[in-house]
């Protein structure tokens, strides 16, 4: 009954808490208006079509599910650490609550306020429902397993919050477990492929008469029995995903079945992950509250600093990494990728090997660049803010903006080691298609090209704005806002301006004139997010 009564208290005093941060209002508004350009999108682009309401509804559920796993990954992933970070925890456990209690209070509320932001959805929802071309069935079991994934998600994240020192880390980990469950059927058909190209055997039947073969040696043996149970992994995952069940649930369903296993398998995960998170929670948080507050940011100070680039060194060495991972960026995750790349071209019999090692080594690399370049610029003052050492960085002997310029320009190394399995690939491609004979990659005289240069580095300057102002999650805000909300604007705006003026006119406009408009945005909104950090530190300085 006290435990019960605990963690009731925690969940009112997190509710309360929660409904008084504008970014809640914020996220909730910024859904619904991305969901209404979604669905204004949808009429304009199928109106001459039967079944709109399912292309449109298609397009909402899948955005809701992006949603709870980015957005939702982040916030459930901080929900221990920030008590780790700020140096609470002690005073919750001084409270006589129980782990359970506390992982209660802290998990419920937020999934609570995940769920509500999931409500905005359920009007556009309802609407595409009459336009037809969807079971209202269908909907209905879909939005349940979104509610059942999130529960998942948020055990997930809870787990790596109690087993981090960090929200980086926390949210590292959760987005590893994810993928781990996510993708099941992808990885047990990498397996599968690559033990039957290990013993050279053509199918599954031959490895099934490999297992049962007296004449087969115990590695061809082994290797088949892997392989068969690489299969049945993948067999075993295509019905418990999300992501690629989602359009089944919405066109194909024509039973009565309201539960799915995919939904028990996810609230297994998640009475899973709650079990472990109680049970290390009491390991996790002692060593925290024992090493005080160097166990969340452990830095090491080297004896020979370049003072008159301090600022700058900062940077590279602590929120880059210094060499060591300016080096791990530049040579070890090509090299992983390329060897990844290598064991599923093998594995597949592709006999030529360069051309697709490079295409993987672009696409990941394209990849790696955005989360990598979102990790490094979102801490950046980040953590200045969290670690109260804002008003100490200002108190240096250098301007505002030589502060601010000088941290920014620290972070160019880091970003350019980045880019390395990126122009790797696209070295290797240009070497392939030369050598065949195609016609070599002209992207890079496009303007568009160009223009998406000038995004990135927009939505970076937006991100490290937003970071400050918000503890988690700003410069996954800018992202999203940047390249996904913004494109369906122009997108939409793009589909009523050629309804009007004609295509010819609209695609001509596309290609010589948007690209230079967006420059003229972007270049002020640059700018802005400068001068607007700028002054958001000093503020900040001045208060602590």
């Amino acid at each position: 009954m006290r435990a019960h009564s605990q963690a009731n208290a925690f969940l009112v005093r997190s509710l309360r808490q929660e409904a008084r941060l504008a970014s809640h209002h914020f996220f909730r508004g910024a859904l619904a208006a991305t969901i209404f350009l979604l669905l204004c999108l949808g009429i304009y682009t199928y109106s001459t079509r039967g079944g709109v309401g399912g292309n449109i509804v298609w397009r909402v559920l899948y955005s809701c599910y992006w949603f709870v796993t980015l957005m939702g990954g982040i916030y459930f992933s901080s929900s221990i650490v920030e008590e780790k970070e700020e140096q609470t925890l002690p005073l919750l456990k001084m409270t006589g609550a129980s782990a359970a209690a506390i992982l209660l209070g802290k998990s419920v509320p937020r999934l609570t306020s995940v769920l509500l932001m999931l409500l905005v959805i359920a009007p556009f929802i309802f609407l595409a429902v009459t336009l037809g071309g969807v079971y209202t069935k269908g909907v209905l079991v879909t939005l349940l397993a979104i509610v059942v994934y999130a529960v998942m998600i948020s055990q997930i994240g809870v787990l790596c919050s109690v087993v981090s020192r960090d929200a980086q880390r926390a949210f590292s980990k959760t987005l590893v477990i994810w993928g781990l469950l996510e993708f099941i059927p992808t990885w047990g058909y990498l397996g599968y492929q690559a033990c039957l190209a290990w013993i050279d055997v053509p199918s599954l039947e031959a490895a099934e008469l490999a297992v049962n073969s007296p004449d087969s040696g115990w590695l061809t043996s082994g290797m088949a029995s892997l392989a068969l149970w690489f299969n049945d992994m993948s067999l075993f995952g295509q019905d418990r995903i999300l992501g690629g069940n989602l359009s089944t649930m919405l066109g194909g369903f024509t039973t009565y079945q309201l539960w799915t296993p995919q939904m028990t398998f996810h609230l297994t995960i998640a009475a899973i992950c709650f079990v472990l998170s109680w049970m290390s929670f009491e390991f996790f948080t002692s060593r925290v509250i024992a090493e005080g507050p160097s166990a969340t940011s452990k830095k090491t100070i080297s004896r020979s600093r370049p003072w008159s680039r301090a600022l700058i060194w900062k940077s590279w060495q602590h929120q880059g990494g210094g060499w060591l991972w300016n080096l791990i960026r530049l040579l070890l995750v090509p090299a992983l990728i390329a060897i990844i790349a290598g064991v599923v071209v093998w594995a597949t019999d592709e006999r030529e090997y360069l051309y697709p090692i490079g295409i993987s080594l672009m696409i990941c690399g394209v990849i790696f660049v955005i989360a990598h370049v979102a990790i490094l610029f979102g801490r950046l003052f980040n953590t200045e803010v969290k670690e109260k050492t804002v008003s100490s960085l200002l108190l240096l002997p250098v301007s505002p903006h030589r502060v601010v310029g000088d941290s920014l320009l620290g972070m160019v190394p880091a970003v350019l080691a980045s880019l390395s399995p990126l122009l790797i690939g696209f070295v290797v491609v240009l070497f392939e298609s030369n050598r065949r004979g195609w016609s070599s990659p002209t992207f890079h005289e496009d303007v568009w090209f160009y223009q998406l240069i000038m995004l990135g580095i927009t939505s970076v300057m937006i991100g490290v704005r937003l970071s400050i102002r918000m503890t988690y999650g700003g410069m996954l805000l800018s992202v999203l806002t940047c390249w996904i909300v913004g494109p369906i604007a122009v997108a939409f705006t793009a589909e009523v301006l050629g309804r009007a003026i004609g295509w010819g006119a609209m695609n001509d406009f596309m290609d010589d004139v948007l690209p230079w408009l967006l420059f003229m945005v972007e270049v002020p909104l640059c700018l802005w997010s400068y001068f607007s950090t700028v002054r958001s530190l000093q503020l900040i300085a001045q208060r602590d």
